[in-house]
């Protein structure tokens, strides 16, 4: 009786996706039975020539646990109670409502295409709606099926071809495959069932990915030559981290730990690592102003610092997580980004989460592009401007920050190309290959995970950064500010790490690569060519319909 209840089912599926997934389970193999339960929901709604209104509140509640149960840290900001359940619940909830859409197209197709080109079906407009929740201003990739398998990398290295769609692929081809075997059993025998060619699809389907994964898996690579410092500060990101009158001693410390390793090419600090004071004063009609403006980087106190007393002894780059502003002219292409300057209406201020780049021969600048939504970025600002009040503040700054169009890389003296990837970015794989592009060798993570204490939440983003490794054979480098700061290789082997609320640092020397893979070179075709065939199959289905009503 249970496995006929519609709410049991749904909740079953539910159960499995969140012990599935890295952290909150990390029973992986669990993901390859995980939407069977939700395939006999629908099938059973089908038997019963009930359409999808009677079934959405079940898939929507073991959709919800599945979010729920993965991102339930979202809960352990340290604010009100109020944010803490808004932060929890909002996301959970809409991106459960969101993930329902390609389970009731697939219903719609089961009426009218049939089971085989249903099924066909739910995997284009799954893979469809991956790639979509990715490129828009709601975008929160974090439950992509592929990304089950970050705790398995010795499982996924075929995802320097695929990426992590890949594996979203791959999960589903199992489940189905699975599903058509239980309903041969069900209709016929299990001695026939496994005797059947339905049995073999699902045996491939399960077991040859890992067979190619062991065949592509490249040999493991000596150590390189050049040394990077990775320092993890530390530091409370509720309480000293973002205090002005702390900041001077912790740039000090900054100053010392990169100075006691002179031979290093290049340091790395974690994101908003320096933190000024923008101000500005206004004095016989110009503006004065103090901190770390853009338009004046070099006036700013930690620059000077780093070039008086680091650059001016060593040839070690720095490359920093940053909070900046710059000041622009009105009025401005992207008015969304603008912040009042008050005694005038000529002038608008831009706040950036940055990454500042800087050694003996030059200054770069990096604005952090993907905003997590809601924190960095109001999405769609003419809808959800009511929800500003209850923005947390996470990195130092709410509100709609500053982005740039293009990824960017900085260069080494000794040939270091690092891609300046800040915090919630690592969790694009297409999005990041705009740095490989450019030409990194090396990508380096600058991160401040301290939010959501000893929770999933961290550890989760950490191992995300396994997934980029394998995708564009490049070592990864994060320095977070928290942690977990750790040197991992390019088949996503963790070679180095330094734990959780841990202060120091460590010196790792990464094995560059130029070459490029598959992946960093086609981007996530898997998930583009997927929307267009779901979005044609709904339009046969459409088509179908009207057919049908028109007969009748």
């Amino acid at each position: 009786m249970l496995l006929k209840n519609k709410y049991s089912l749904a909740i079953i599926s539910g159960l499995l996706l969140s012990l599935a997934w890295p952290f909150t389970g990390s029973i992986s193999p669990l993901i390859f039975v995980a939407w069977v339960p939700v395939l006999y929901l629908f099938e059973q709604n089908f038997e019963a020539q009930k359409g999808n209104r009677a079934i959405f509140l079940p898939l929507f509640l073991g959709l919800w646990i599945w979010n729920l149960g993965t991102t339930h840290w979202l809960f352990f900001v340290e604010e009100s109670m109020g944010t803490k359940i808004f932060s929890l619940l909002s996301p959970s909830i809409a991106n459960a409502l969101i993930m329902t859409l390609p389970w009731l197209a697939y219903g719609f197709m089961r009426k009218y295409l049939g089971l085989a080109k249903a099924l066909i079906g739910v995997v284009f407009l799954w893979l469809g709606y991956e790639y979509f929740h990715q490129n828009w201003e709601l975008t929160w990739p974090w439950l992509l099926l592929g990304n089950v398998f970050a705790l398995r990398p010795n499982w996924i290295q075929w995802y320097e071809y695929t990426g992590v769609q890949g594996g979203t692929l791959w999960v589903l081809l199992v489940n189905i495959t699975l599903f058509r075997v239980l309903l041969k059993a069900r209709t016929d025998d299990w001695k026939n069932a496994l005797k059947s060619k339905r049995t073999v699809y699902f045996a491939l389907a399960l077991i040859a990915p890992i067979i190619w994964s062991y065949t592509v898996m490249p040999e493991e690579k000596e150590q390189g030559d050049l040394g990077v410092l990775v320092i993890q500060p530390n530091l409370n990101p509720y309480e000293e981290k973002f205090s002005s009158s702390a900041y001077p001693l912790q740039l000090a410390k900054f100053i010392d730990q990169i100075n006691a390793h002179p031979s290093a090419e290049l340091a790395l600090l974690p994101e908003t690592a320096l933190q000024e004071r923008t101000q500005y004063t206004l004095h016989n009609g110009e503006y004065i102003k103090y901190g770390l403006w853009e338009e004046q980087i070099e006036k700013s106190e930690s620059v000077r610092a780093f070039k008086n007393k680091v650059l001016g002894y060593s040839d070690i780059s720095i490359l920093s997580g940053m909070s900046s502003q710059r000041m622009v002219p009105l009025p401005y292409e992207k008015p969304q980004e603008i912040r009042p300057v008050y005694e005038t209406e000529k002038l608008g201020r831009i706040a950036y989460n940055s990454a500042l780049f800087i050694n003996n021969k030059e200054i770069g600048i990096y604005h952090k592009s993907k905003l997590v939504p809601g924190v960095e970025i109001t999405p769609y600002a003419w809808i959800f401007s009511m929800f500003k009040e209850v923005a947390l503040d996470l990195g130092g700054i709410t509100g709609t920050l500053g982005t740039q169009s293009e990824r960017e890389v900085f260069t080494s003296k000794e040939g270091i190309v690092a891609a300046p990837v800040i915090c919630y970015e690592s969790v694009f794989g297409e999005y990041m290959g705009g740095y490989i592009n450019k030409g990194a060798n090396l990508i380096t993570v600058l991160t401040n995970d301290g939010w959501w204490q000893r929770s999933a939440g961290h550890r989760q983003h950490f191992v995300y950064s396994v997934l980029r490794a394998i995708e564009f054979r490049r070592d990864v480098i994060r320095s977070a500010n928290t942690g977990i700061s750790c040197h991992i290789n390019q088949r996503g082997e963790v070679l180095q790490r330094m734990d959780y609320e841990t202060e120091g640092s460590f010196v790792c020397y990464p094995n560059l690569n130029d070459e490029l893979t598959v992946f960093a070179k086609m981007g996530d075709y898997l998930g583009k060519n997927a929307l267009f065939l779901g979005i044609l199959m709904i339009v046969m289905t459409l088509v179908k319909k009207v057919k049908a009503n028109s007969v009748l």
